[in-house]
């Protein structure tokens, strides 16, 4: 009985595959846990195409060099443009349209975005030349392919499909996922739901009725989806929380569900030492270091800190550019 849960996040993913596999005594059978990017891959190679699929890192590369062509590049402008084109490329509009869009306006507002619509011709041409996809381009082609893939085991015969967590959709992820669901015996839906803040839930209400119109389906094969209300009664517990913390102390969580830990250092060199001791103890606990995040407000600064501080513990830390 091949199972599919489909989670938002690589992490969230590996998540759920430790307690799967602790939940069965070490081994996991019969339950595969993956992201619909991570799926798009499997779907398109199963199909037969032979595209080459592009990293994240591989999409800004090219959206940047795309961006020189078509905007003046000033200080942080050649990053604003790849952002630019990765947030149209994510809703599916093609340069033609935006360079519709841009001759409907005047001034400013109209050169501005017939430089991003030459910015986002320059990035399509390349994705051609390459016979690359992109993630979106992949998602929307592997929703395409996957009547063809049928030489995936998984694929070709889908107990259980459970979409955990997942809101927001692009419009080829929302297509690849109305594919599992038509491919699926049953699907259980889990999503989000703040039953008195409408502007909280509504992420999830596009997906939600993209379920919800799916009538042929849902008339044929066993469509279930579950709203989780989430009331307001973490509110109260996190504020608890942080008034058993406020004076810097270490204290569990009310009911056992997690911990809260509050820690001052003397300056970017002691909170760099005391980060690097509190990651050690949640490593020593088990943690994975995809699991442990470290947010600081001049990461510039802290990095050189934070770096020294993990190697003495012997701790690896990977820094990146900030947002």
């Amino acid at each position: 009985m091949p199972v599919l849960c489909i989670v938002p996040s690589p992490l969230r993913a590996a998540r759920a595959e430790r307690r799967l596999c602790d939940a069965e005594g070490g081994l996991l059978f019969g339950a595969r846990v993956t992201t619909l990017p991570r799926l798009a891959a499997t779907i398109l190679a199963a199909a037969g195409d032979r595209r080459t699929l592009l990293t994240p890192l591989s999409e800004e590369l090219l959206a940047r060099e795309a961006g020189g062509g078509g905007v003046s590049q000033g200080p942080g402008q050649a990053k604003a443009s790849a952002r630019a084109v990765a947030e149209l490329r994510r809703a599916e509009i093609s340069s033609a349209q935006a360079a519709a869009a841009a001759a409907a306006l005047r001034g400013a507002q109209r050169e501005r975005l017939a430089a991003l619509a030459q910015a986002l011709a320059g990035y399509e041409a390349r994705l051609a030349a390459l016979s690359a996809l992109d993630g979106p381009a992949a998602l929307r082609a592997a929703a395409e392919a996957l009547p063809r893939a049928t030489a995936h085991e998984d694929l070709r015969a889908l107990d259980l499909l459970v979409v955990e967590g997942v809101t927001s959709l692009s419009p080829g992820a929302s297509e690849l996922l109305a594919g599992l669901v038509r491919r699926a015996a049953r699907t259980l839906a889990r999503l989000p739901y703040f039953p008195d803040r409408s502007d909280l839930s509504a992420p999830a209400e596009p997906l939600l009725r993209r379920l919800e119109g799916l009538h042929a389906v849902t008339a044929e094969r066993g469509v279930e989806v579950e709203l989780e209300a989430l009331d307001d009664a973490r509110a109260p517990r996190l504020a608890r929380m942080l008034q058993e913390v406020a004076g810097g102390a270490r204290s569990p969580a009310p009911g056992g569900t997690g911990e809260v830990i509050a820690v001052a250092g003397a300056g970017e060199r002691g909170e760099a030492e005391e980060v690097a001791a509190m990651a050690a103890g949640l490593a020593a606990r088990g943690f994975a270091p995809g699991d442990i995040l470290v947010l600081a407000p001049s990461p510039e600064g802290a990095a050189k800190h934070l770096q020294r501080a993990f190697s003495e513990r012997g701790l690896s830390l990977a820094t990146g550019e900030s947002a």
